[in-house]
């Protein structure tokens, strides 16, 4: 990976975790991860927040077709971000 480039970990899940999410979530975001989670039916907005790198990186929706409208709000995000590299 380049040392400039963004480094993003996308989480799509329709359920509660059988794990524990706060310490891998803690590991994401000490190595300058950026984490998404976005959350469908089942899933749990608790978890989502806790995994997400911040609350504007959590989604959750009421099922996977509605997956096409948010496509544009990540990817305007990401590009967003991008530009912010080395400031």
């Amino acid at each position: 990976m380049r040392p400039d480039s963004r480094r993003i970990a996308v989480l799509i899940t329709d359920g509660e975790s059988q794990d524990k999410v706060l310490l891998p979530s803690k590991n994401l975001k000490h190595n300058d991860i950026e984490v998404y989670a976005i959350g469908v039916q089942g899933a749990r907005e608790s978890e989502l927040k806790v995994i997400a790198s911040d609350n504007d990186h959590v989604y959750f929706l009421k099922d996977f077709k509605s997956l096409n409208g948010i496509i544009r709000n990540i990817t305007i995000d990401l590009s967003k971000g991008s530009n912010n590299l080395g400031k």
